[in-house]
């Protein structure tokens, strides 16, 4: 009993409690689901986007319709309030949302940049209606309001009807604002060329859809009025937000649609890295815990029998003491035992060395008495003699 009180003792706590180590996979399932929703979540800001892509070209249109006296100052705002909100964006909106500099310059900015419509000086800016149409050199023609079929102009609406013409008092060689980005940097106005067109129309469509490709070669290389164009000025003469035009801005959201796919693949496929470098980090850290509760096992057990061990040579260590205690009163009892008998032996010394003189003593007397009696004989034996003369003389004295 007094050996399993040791054993429940509080200086055995690191060695207990194994059940209580425990890896939580339940953490790395809610990460998960939290990512897959993080990409839903995504997928549906990117399918918004495109679908109030077109809203936002139309309000870019509204906009440019301003007066010219405000265009510096409203495209500045504008200007900071889109970094504004840039900065403001998440940071996984970043990475999935186009930059500037990667989508080129949209026809707002354009015509904000050059101040196209609502010059001061037209001759077509005071009156309204007037200004819808185009005739005037200096203006290009404005949307017509889808929502009142009585803002088109006369001529405008057999424009429409027409398949919207091109006007005959454009020069050859008229400049544009998308001219001035025909450029290095800005190559085919900003946009991809024909080939680039028929590959991601064919990469969307499975590559079987060649209609879609020679739409886009008709776009490219026809004007509205079957007029052969090249490459580099069909955008720059197609009617603003013709067909042609809507087309063109379609295959630049096509491709930006392009982009951000391979972008979330991207980040799809260095999550599933991460994933599974979780994973084998998991597993390695699994082992090595599994390998720790064998050597926190066995070194418990070892513990066990140590204490054991110590518990049994704790006993023979009393044993032994209670030995020890019993010879070394053993060992004071025989040394009184020795001074008594050293006592002793003293005693008996003097009694030896007092005997021995006695006894040198009696040697003596006994050698004078001996002398003593051997005087006395021969004493006895002269007188004895003498009076054996004396006698034999008296009596030769009574003889005579």
């Amino acid at each position: 009993m007094q050996d399993r009180g040791v054993m429940d003792a509080p200086g055995l706590s690191l060695f207990q409690g194994s059940d209580s180590i425990q890896i939580s996979t339940g953490g790395q399932r809610q990460e998960e689901e939290e990512e897959q929703e993080d990409l839903k979540r995504r997928d549906a800001e990117l399918k918004d986007m495109l679908t109030n892509a077109f809203d936002d070209l139309e309000d870019d249109d509204d906009v440019s319709s301003v007066n010219s006296s405000h265009n510096y100052t409203d495209a500045s705002r504008i200007d900071n309030s889109i970094a504004d909100k840039s900065d403001k964006n998440p940071q996984y909106h970043n990475e999935y949302y186009p930059r500037s500099e990667e989508k080129g310059p949209t026809v707002s900015d354009m015509q904000r940049e050059f101040g196209v419509y609502g010059h001061i000086t037209s001759p077509h800016n005071n009156n309204k209606e007037k200004s819808l149409n185009c005739e005037s050199p200096y203006e290009l023609p404005r949307p017509p309001s889808l929502t009142n079929p009585g803002s088109y102009p006369h001529d405008l609406r057999a424009q429409i009807n027409d398949g919207y013409t091109m006007l005959e008092n454009y020069p050859y060689n008229y400049q544009t604002p998308s001219n001035h980005y025909d450029g290095p940097k800005y190559q085919n106005n900003g946009y991809i060329d024909v080939y680039e067109n028929n590959v991601q129309q064919k990469e969307y469509t499975g590559g079987d859809n060649d209609i879609g490709s020679d739409h886009y070669n008709h776009c490219y290389k026809e004007s509205p009025n079957n007029r052969a164009i090249n490459d580099t000025n069909a955008y720059k003469t197609a009617e603003y937000n013709s067909k042609e035009q809507l087309e063109v801005l379609y295959s630049v959201r096509m491709r930006e649609i392009q982009q951000l796919t391979e972008d979330l693949q991207q980040v799809h496929l260095e999550k599933e890295e991460e994933k599974n470098q979780l994973t084998r980090k998991l597993a390695l850290a699994q082992a090595e815990i599994e390998r720790s509760n064998l050597s926190r096992n066995q070194a418990q057990n070892a513990l066990v029998d140590a204490k054991a061990e110590i518990v049994e040579l704790q006993g023979q260590i009393e044993g032994f003491k209670e030995k020890v205690a019993v010879m070394e009163k053993t060992n004071q009892n025989m040394a009184e035992e020795l001074a008594i008998s050293r006592s002793s032996v003293m005693e008996l010394q003097q009694k030896i060395a007092v005997l021995e003189r006695v006894q040198t003593l009696q040697a003596n007397d006994k050698t004078h008495e001996k002398f003593l009696k051997q005087t006395q004989e021969k004493h006895m034996v002269e007188i004895r003699n003498m009076q054996t003369q004396i006698d034999v003389l008296t009596d030769k004295l009574n003889a005579k």
